[in-house]
């Protein structure tokens, strides 16, 4: 039913033209059917060699993800701040509809690890920012035929948006391709209910990724997996699920993700587990 992705993050960061041409070949082999590129840097892939390259190993382009670090905001920044991160997610919508990816993905309010308190007016506010700020850059999306999906991240990531229901709150208004991207993992951290969240997104829902509760394999974990897909096709959702992890060999994504010890014996493990497992449930 639905195309299972992985993102290269669970071997590389950067994820760029070289660690493309090793790892693309490798994932096709595993038997994923899709990849979810990130961009953590303009030019870090060439769109045109990358689509090639997919093609040539029959894998679809399941996503681009918005890589909001420090300095890349549309909330509570200075007008030149906020102007440079709709450029650069103007960057990321243009990749991805070069590779044919229908989503951009990701926290795209503000630099993961950015928190502050708000008050209610506080927060209503930075929703209206939020909304000014996205606003033109999703009818430009729409134009290329992409969806903006808007992540919610756990507490200790960001302060803005947390649950599906805050996400819901913030995106009222915007455009119909402007919609919601679930990560089990901040699900699992935040919602009280993650199945009745995956309800509440509903027809929102733009993107899937899919993390073990611990950031590993899915299915080697407490999640309850054939309840979050029952809850997941109800939502009538029939895009990719991607799985989402990280490498704790790069010092700086291992920091960012706060992966502090191996989380599979290897990270092909990691990767080839996670896609038995789903397999097996999805089918």
């Amino acid at each position: 039913m639905y195309a299972i992705g992985v993102n290269p993050w669970v071997w590389a960061s950067p994820v760029d033209d070289r660690a493309l041409a090793g790892l693309i070949p490798r994932i096709a082999a595993m038997g994923f059917d899709a990849v979810e590129l990130p961009i953590e840097q303009p030019g870090d892939w060439d769109p045109a060699r990358t689509r090639d390259l997919l093609a040539a190993h029959g894998l679809a382009a399941a996503g681009v993800c918005a890589v909001t670090s420090p300095g890349r905001d549309l909330v509570d920044a200075q007008p030149a701040v906020v102007e440079a991160t709709v450029a650069y997610l103007e960057g990321c919508v243009r990749s991805a509809a070069a590779i044919g990816a229908p989503c951009v993905g990701g926290p795209v309010y503000a630099s993961v690890g950015r928190t502050w308190r708000m008050s209610p007016a506080a927060r209503a506010a930075c929703y209206v920012d939020f909304r000014r700020a996205l606003a033109p850059l999703a009818e430009r999306a729409g134009e290329r035929g992409v969806s903006i999906g808007v992540e919610a991240l756990n507490r200790y990531e960001t302060s803005v948006v947390n649950t599906v229901e805050q996400t819901v709150e913030l995106i009222d208004g915007l455009p119909s391709n402007v919609g919601i991207m679930l990560d089990t993992y901040h699900l699992n951290i935040e919602e009280a209910d993650p199945y009745a969240a995956v309800a509440l997104a509903g027809p929102r829902i733009k993107h899937v990724q899919v993390s073990g509760t611990n950031r590993g394999a899915p299915g080697a974990d407490h999640f309850d997996w054939p309840r979050f897909f029952t809850a997941l096709d109800a939502t009538g959702y029939r895009g990719a699920v991607c799985i989402e992890s990280f490498t704790a060999e790069n010092d700086a994504i291992a920091t960012a993700a706060s992966i502090w010890r191996p989380l599979a014996p290897s990270q092909d493990r990691l990767a080839q587990d996670g896609l038995t497992y789903l397999r097996g449930i999805l089918t």
